[in-house]
């Protein structure tokens, strides 16, 4: 009897220790769900905070007339020189890195203000948005792929009375995101997908051999991590344990509406204890 009793004692132990395992367990699940629905929502509102910034900024330089004046007439030293003091004037007032593109009236880039050898290519057959901006004479701003990557862009037609010149676009690329994503405990990849990609000397190898379908644009990203998201079904709208991280995926739409990756967030229970603190503050 004794035996008996003893036995049934370890297992009540034993079921009320697996129980409290169980429980414990799923308030981290249901905590790790919270918090990432939680960080999606504003992940969204920053990125669209981004696009309006952009449109702004390049609705502005459009405007200026010495910004029409050397579109004009083709100026690339002229556009430079207004490039580098806009960015100058900003620089104390912005934590983003601001690249600035400028094209001629038949989509050739005229002024890439972070890469001056390259210029005189034509941009008409990928880069819809300038055919976008051309067409119904308004501002726009989107997701878009060019020649350089995958960024933020905000696209403004630019006329000299009612006559088309060219277009200036204001671009950002994701590193403040990345960043920012990161102070709250959150990993995050912009993931271009490679069939519609033709940047592979663009991009470090890790960042193109890394996942099998997709190339990691954000070089900040958290590269230690990032071979479980070969392991995820992005098109899930559902969030994703792997071991102790939880993983969620958005599609990216460019500015002609096209599916061209995913962005993923991902966080891990091995930094909870950030997760109420960090939640307070908004």
């Amino acid at each position: 009897m004794r035996f008996i009793f003893t036995c049934s004692a370890i297992f009540i132990v034993l079921l009320v220790l697996y129980t409290g395992y169980q429980y414990q367990q799923e308030l981290t699940h249901n905590d790790a769900k919270r918090y990432l629905n939680h960080q999606i929502l504003l992940f969204s509102k920053t990125l669209e905070e981004e696009k309006s910034l952009a449109l702004s900024m390049s609705v502005l330089l459009s405007k200026n007339p010495l910004v029409v004046e050397c579109i004009k007439t083709k100026n690339k030293e002229g556009c430079l020189s207004i490039v580098n003091d806009t960015l100058h004037s900003l620089a104390p007032l912005t934590h983003y890195t601001i690249r600035i593109h400028m094209h001629t009236a038949d989509f050739k880039s005229l002024l890439r203000a972070w890469n001056l050898e390259r210029s005189g290519d034509s941009l008409e057959s990928f880069r819809h948005s300038l055919l976008q901006a051309k067409e119904t004479k308004a501002p726009l701003s989107g997701i878009e792929a060019g020649r350089e990557g995958l960024f933020l862009r905000g696209v403004s037609p630019i006329f000299e009375e009612e006559e088309y010149i060219g277009s200036i676009e204001v671009i950002f690329d994701f590193k403040h995101i990345t960043n920012f994503l990161n102070h709250q405990g959150v990993d995050f990849y912009v993931l271009l997908d490679k069939k519609t990609a033709s940047l592979s000397n663009v991009f470090h190898p890790h960042q193109m051999n890394l996942l099998e379908h997709f190339i990691i644009i954000n070089k900040e990203a958290n590269f230690d991590k990032a071979y479980l998201l070969n392991t995820l079904d992005l098109t899930r709208p559902s969030i994703t344990q792997r071991h102790s991280h939880y993983f969620a995926s958005l599609p990216i739409h460019d500015i002609s509406g096209k599916e061209v990756g995913y962005y993923a967030l991902s966080v891990t229970t091995e930094r909870q204890a950030e997760w109420g603190k960090i939640a307070q503050r908004f």
